[in-house]
């Protein structure tokens, strides 16, 4: 709801299908989901669409976090967590190279796994692993 009016300035079609409930610290992964859509529909171009869905695999869930949007270079795929790094794709837009870098170290935290795929000019996908058989805590 953060996003609302962002994703509907931008005419952004949204699609949700999550089916899947995991357990996990609420504060951080909000934090951790707003930081990826918020790039998401940063990215994204008008009339653009935004994808949220989860799978069920053996021993985990994953929340998938997929839009049609400018995607990432090659080059840049790699370092997208790296404190600081904001790609050479981005000029347009302002970034910090901090968001993914603490979505990566929040989800460490939280034992939960993070990846990345895009293609340049067609779109990225971000994963959230979530495991099964063992509820995800923050550990100091």
């Amino acid at each position: 709801m953060e996003y609302k009016d962002y994703i509907l300035g931008k005419k952004i079609h949204l699609e949700v299908q999550v089916d899947y409930q995991v357990y996990t610290d609420e504060k951080w992964m909000v934090f951790i989901l707003s930081q990826i859509i918020q790039n998401a529909v940063k990215y994204t171009k008008q009339n653009g669409h935004l994808w949220i869905t989860s799978t069920k695999g053996e021993n985990q869930v994953c929340l998938h976090i997929r839009d049609d949007g400018i995607g990432i270079t090659k080059e840049d795929i790699g370092r997208v967590f790296e404190k600081g790094f904001t790609g050479h794709n981005r000029k347009k837009e302002y970034s910090t190279g901090m968001g993914l870098y603490l979505c990566k170290k929040l989800c460490d935290r939280l034992h939960l796994g993070i990846d990345i795929t895009a293609l340049e000019g067609k779109g990225t996908e971000v994963t959230i692993i979530f495991p099964l058989g063992e509820m995800s805590m923050f550990k100091k």
